[in-house]
């Protein structure tokens, strides 16, 4: 693109002057005029942009292989994902691309990159007919006068400069004497320790603080080698073959004999791309698309750093001696299946700075002590049995409890008594989470669970207990979309939005881990381990923190 070929700028003839009475207020109010580009100028548009995305790793094709939108990122990359706008589904509707025309596509929930108009080639148009836009040609721009007084200035400094030369001359000889001994590192005055005070920074923890990148880094071979035994244990458990590839070679939509997980492909062996339902061999690059599944891409968690994309919004790790102030005289429950004990599992190594033990109860069996540490608190057979479920942390300063139940028929009553017996329970606090034990089905759980725990607890005069939902994060690699149908990427983000939004209506906040998830490993297609609960704890407390900036906890 160059200045000779976009729209050129009218010779203009009528005297230099604006008949604007209030330009900044009634000239930026108004609208592009537009036309349609010819090929050369579309061309010369996407080239400009396929180059300024590449230097930001942002991908040419703005649809991701599997047609999630919106909300969600590509792997790596801290801009959101969108659609193919010449292909068969260019609009962005609830987080998938679907195929919309363009006056289809307009709802609070829709992107389209149809509709964005290249100002390049427009004219902007302002709405007050008596403030319309003057563009001055060059020979009008009053440039004459901000020359002499830049000239003005500089030659004022260069004054200024030569007094301040001459007064560190003429002291020179004596402040080389007062400044003996020299100066070194050792004793130029040492710069005060901060000690940051505990606060948050973020206006809005559960909005922000979700959306960002993995910082990632070669893991040694001592890592490498901890994440292969725990996975190889945790899948043992569960009849996870070692080796994810079958002996076909079949991959993708197919799952072993007598197992309900999706087979996959080795990634360290000779075909570890599964393209097309088959393992075949290609590169991380070439095996990026709708119908690709690679092991080697997801990323480890526990040895990975959580980066926000908005840079007032960067996580904060609070120390145990901070997660006791902060919650000093609170009480917290966990309540929900399985992700939410992963969950509480990670705030009671937190809060008793034990990532060895420091979930397990004190009934726990000797024999346990070794195979229930560190990684493997997070296993689901043995282990999950003997987690600290109704306990204190903080010398007894804060006391904790985790209902653990997936059934919605039977624990619902048993629910609602827990939370609204906390209303009169100062500094407390629910974290919940029900639905994929249920298929997702969204009025079963707004009608069994939710509609009459909100109405008792709006209807109470306490402000106790604070309620937080925990939306479902990203489903892994070895979920099997045949066996776990509600459970891939598409409808998981739909319950999310749409239980999110009935939960908006009643000002209950929503914790949506699925961009964190999406990406990284789970040890079984449904579970995270230490790594990413570690995370989920960590903006859970800068929530709280959020919360008493606000003088609301």
């Amino acid at each position: 693109m160059t200045a000779t070929n976009i729209i050129p700028e009218p010779e203009v003839t009528e005297p230099l002057q604006v008949y604007c009475n209030d330009v900044l207020k009634f000239m930026v109010y108004g609208q592009w005029e537009s036309r349609k580009l010819s090929a050369a100028e579309s061309k010369e548009m996407k080239l400009f942009n396929d180059q300024v995305r590449k230097e930001k790793t942002i991908p040419s094709n703005l649809q991701r292989p599997d047609k999630l939108c919106g909300n969600v990122t590509f792997p790596n990359v801290v801009y959101r994902a969108l659609c193919n706008p010449n292909g068969d589904t260019p609009c962005c509707y609830n987080n998938v691309c679907a195929n919309k025309t363009q006056h289809q596509c307009i709802c609070a929930s829709c992107y389209d990159t149809r509709q964005p108009i290249d100002a390049e080639y427009a004219t902007w148009r302002p709405s007050d007919p008596t403030c319309r836009l003057r563009h001055l040609s060059q020979n009008e721009i009053p440039t004459h006068r901000v020359i002499k007084m830049a000239k003005f200035r500089w030659l004022m400094l260069a004054i200024l400069s030569l007094l301040v030369l001459g007064g560190l001359i003429v002291n020179f000889a004596r402040w080389s004497f007062v400044l003996t001994p020299f100066m070194t590192a050792t004793n130029i005055i040492p710069e005060p320790e901060v000690i940051e005070p505990l606060q948050v920074y973020c206006k809005d923890v559960l909005k922000l603080m979700v959306y960002g990148q993995w910082e990632t880094r070669n893991l040694s071979a001592a890592e490498s080698n901890e994440m292969k035994l725990f996975n190889d244990k945790v899948r043992k458990e569960k009849k996870i073959p070692t080796n994810l590839q079958r002996p076909d070679k079949l991959c993708g939509n197919v799952t072993f004999p007598n197992v309900v997980y999706r087979a996959l492909c080795d990634p360290n062996g000779d075909t570890p791309c599964c393209y097309n339902n088959v393992c075949t061999n290609k590169t991380q690059h070439q095996c990026t698309c709708a119908n690709c599944y690679d092991t080697r891409r997801p990323i480890d968690a526990e040895y990975a750093t959580w980066r926000p994309s908005d840079p007032t919004c960067q996580l904060r790790h609070l120390s145990h001696n901070e997660i006791c102030e902060l919650l000093d005289g609170a009480t917290l429950y966990f309540i929900g299946d399985s992700f939410v004990r992963h969950v509480f599992t990670a705030f009671l190594l937190a809060a008793r700075n034990n990532e060895t033990h420091g979930a397990m109860g004190p009934r726990t069996p000797p024999e346990l002590q070794t195979s229930c540490a560190g990684l493997y608190m997070f296993t689901e057979k043995v282990c999950r049995l003997h987690v600290d479920s109704d306990t204190t942390v903080c010398n007894e300063r804060v006391k904790v409890k985790l209902v653990d139940d997936y059934r919605l028929d039977s624990v619902a009553a048993a629910v609602h008594t827990a939370i609204i017996n906390l209303s009169n329970v100062s500094r407390s606090i629910v974290f919940m989470s029900f639905g994929i034990h249920d298929h997702f089905e969204v009025e079963k759980v707004r009608q069994k669970l939710l509609l009459s725990l909100l109405h008792k607890m709006n209807s109470s005069s306490s402000s106790n207990p604070k309620l937080v939902w925990l939306a479902y994060h990203s489903s892994g690699l070895l979920t099997s979309p045949h066996h776990y149908p509600w459970q891939t990427p598409e409808n998981t983000l739909r319950y999310n939005h749409v239980i999110s939004e009935f939960l908006s209506a009643w000002h209950v906040p929503v914790f949506d881990s699925f961009n964190l998830t999406d990406g990284t490993a789970s040890f079984d297609g449904g579970h995270y381990g230490l790594g990413i609960n570690r995370v989920k704890v960590q903006i859970l407390l800068n929530y709280i923190l959020e919360l008493r900036e606000k003088k609301l906890w």
